[in-house]
Formats: structure tokens, C-alpha cells, sequence
């Protein structure tokens, strides 16, 4: 009797089930007879302590309440949270329907933003890891949309008050390259590969571009640690998204101004003129890199999936309302 996997489509009372020595009489058992009452008995056990498990995380999870929401999962609201579930659903077929689909999705999202999943049953660990992977899946095809590049015109309409003045008025987007920390690799070459100098680690590196109004706009593919800046910035495919006369806003670290010239794109590093300017600026896309950071599984994540995990990440975090607006103190701490 395979109690774990069968007990996901049971839909009757564990109270209702009698134990095999329920069901005897007083005769003579034989030591066969024994055993299997024994295996009974424990798989009448099991099937108590799931069915008691998958009541109370149906119960003790309020998925109205604006702060549990933001809490486990880091979206806002819970409107926010069934709206992404209505949107998700429209592609996503659930393999199971126990637990619930409103509740697979926040334990996913649990474990997107906290590493792990507090209240999950030991019962449902492996269901909830194929639902994981599944979700993660249908995430990153359909989360594109929600780290877009927005036209010119989008962004002058949104133009905070630190941007107006010449010439951060023209800039399009701020740029930073970051890493992850990964767990060193077996393989003598991709060691040597992800091994970052800067960090004196083994490290996942990616570059990210932010819109004037603190949004990620741009999100590159990830590289091996040991990858440079100039490397990463030539192979994103961020050129083809710029335009004429657009400037773009890094920092020291990105001193190669001829990649953007080519395009007639304007490369707007720190000068001692403006320095301070352009670092209360810059400390946005910090706080965007942070934002993704705050999801804990990129921490733990493997290699092959940390291009579809950055990316949730990222739309993820877009939802967050914690954007540059006229009234953010800009010279508030960094929270990286």
C-alpha cells in the first residue's frame, strides 16, 4: 500500500478507516498475520497524520491578510498576489489539487523569497518540489513582460524630479553588474570559470539596467564570476535596445565608452564635477540589485536554473512599490 502517494486523492475521513486489529476476531494469528496487522496499523498512522497536516495548512494560512502575503512571499497586497495567480493559471494546469492552487503558488513563493517552506508538511515535500519546478517554469515564460523597456516617451513622462535637469534627462537607463555567491564546483573548469577575484570567491555574475524611476528594465544572461564587465555588457544584447542619443548612466567599472559610442549612445560615468550627483542617483539600481537579492533562493540556487530564477526575481521585485519618486530621500542608506 503506497499510503504517501495515495494519500494526495483521498477524499475519505481518516476517522472513518478501523485498523486491521479492529477487524479481527479473537483467533489465531500467525506471525504473517502479525506483520501485516503491524503495516496496517502504521499506514493507518500515516494517513492520520497527513490528512491532519493538509487541515491545518489549509487553516492556518490566511492568504487575505495584506502582511502574511508580504512577509512569506514579498508582494504587496494579496490583491496582487491572486492577481498573478488568476494570470498564471491561464497556462498553469496544476498537477494535483491538494493542497489547494491558491496554496501551491504562495508556498512557491515562499520558497522563492525565503529559501524554504516553514510550514510544509513532511508528507508533501517531494509534491510540492515538482510543483516548485513546474511554477518556476511557467514563471519565467511568462514573467518577461513584467521587466519591460520603456520607450522614450514613457520614460519623460515619468521623469522624477532628481533626473529633470541636463543632462539626466536624457538618461535611459543606470546600469550595475553584481554577483552571486554558488557553491564551488566540482569541475576543475567551471571552478576556474566562476571563480571571481573580486569577491575571492566562486560567483554568478549578471548585469542589470534600472529606468530613471528605479524599475528593472534590463536583465542580462548570468556568467561565470570570472567573466568582466565589458565581457558581459558586450554579449547582453543592451546596445540593441538603446537608441541615438540616449545616455546611460555606470559606474568606474564600465570604462569603455567606445561599446556605446559606436550606437551614439553617451556613457555617463562619476567626474568629481558631479560625483555626488550622480551617486545619489546611482544608489537606486543598488537598492534594485537588492531587491532581487532579498529572494533567498539565489542563495542555494543550482547553476542550471539560476537564469529562470534571476528573472522571477527580478519581475518579482518590479512589483514591489519601493521605487525613486519626488518624495524618496535621496540620500537614504543603500539597503544592499
Amino acid at each position: 500500500m503506497n499510503t504517501v502517494e495515495e494519500v494526495e486523492d483521498m477524499d475519505t475521513d481518516v476517522t472513518e478507516v478501523k485498523s486491521y486489529s479492529d477487524m479481527c476476531v479473537g483467533t489465531d494469528l500467525t506471525m504473517r498475520d502479525i506483520e501485516d496487522m503491524e503495516k496496517l496499523n502504521t499506514s493507518y498512522k500515516k494517513v492520520q497524520t497527513l490528512t491532519c497536516e493538509r487541515k491545518q495548512l489549509k487553516s492556518d494560512v490566511d492568504l487575505k491578510d495584506d502582511q502574511i502575503i508580504h512577509f512569506y512571499t514579498g508582494l504587496r497586497s494579496s490583491k496582487v498576489f491572486f492577481a498573478l495567480l488568476t494570470y498564471l493559471t491561464t497556462a498553469w494546469s496544476p498537477r494535483t489539487l491538494s493542497p489547494p492552487t491558491a496554496i501551491q503558488f504562495y508556498l512557491v513563493l515562499m520558497k522563492l523569497r525565503l529559501g524554504l517552506i516553514k510550514i510544509l508538511p513532511s508528507g508533501f515535500i517531494a509534491t510540492i518540489s515538482a510543483i516548485f519546478h513546474d511554477l518556476l517554469n511557467i514563471m519565467a515564460q511568462h514573467f518577461t513582460s513584467l521587466i519591460h523597456w520603456p520607450s522614450r516617451e514613457e520614460i519623460k513622462k515619468n521623469l522624477p524630479a532628481l533626473f529633470r535637469s541636463p543632462p539626466f534627462n536624457a538618461v535611459r537607463c543606470i546600469i550595475d553588474s553584481s554577483e552571486i555567491f554558488i557553491d564551488r564546483p566540482t569541475s576543475l573548469s567551471a571552478r576556474v570559470m566562476t571563480y571571481s577575484n573580486y569577491k575571492s570567491h566562486n560567483t554568478i555574475k549578471f548585469l542589470v539596467g534600472i529606468s530613471p524611476t528605479g524599475s528593472i528594465t534590463f536583465l542580462s544572461k548570468s556568467w561565470g564570476g570570472r567573466a568582466s564587465d565589458k565581457t558581459i555588457t558586450n554579449s547582453s544584447g543592451l546596445i540593441d535596445v538603446l537608441e541615438e542619443g540616449d545616455i546611460v548612466m555606470a559606474d568606474r567599472g564600465f570604462s569603455f565608452p567606445e561599446y556605446f559610442a559606436a550606437k551614439g549612445v553617451q556613457l555617463l560615468i562619476p567626474e568629481v564635477s558631479m560625483s555626488r550627483h550622480m551617486s545619489r542617483m546611482r544608489i537606486h539600481v543598488e537598492r534594485a540589485i537588492g531587491r532581487i537579492k532579498n529572494y533567498c533562493i539565489l542563495r542555494q540556487t543550482p547553476v542550471a536554473t539560476v537564469d529562470k530564477m534571476l528573472l522571477v526575481c527580478s519581475a518579482l521585485s518590479n512589483l514591489d512599490s519601493l521605487h525613486i519618486s519626488d518624495e524618496t530621500p535621496c540620500d537614504r542608506q543603500s539597503t544592499v
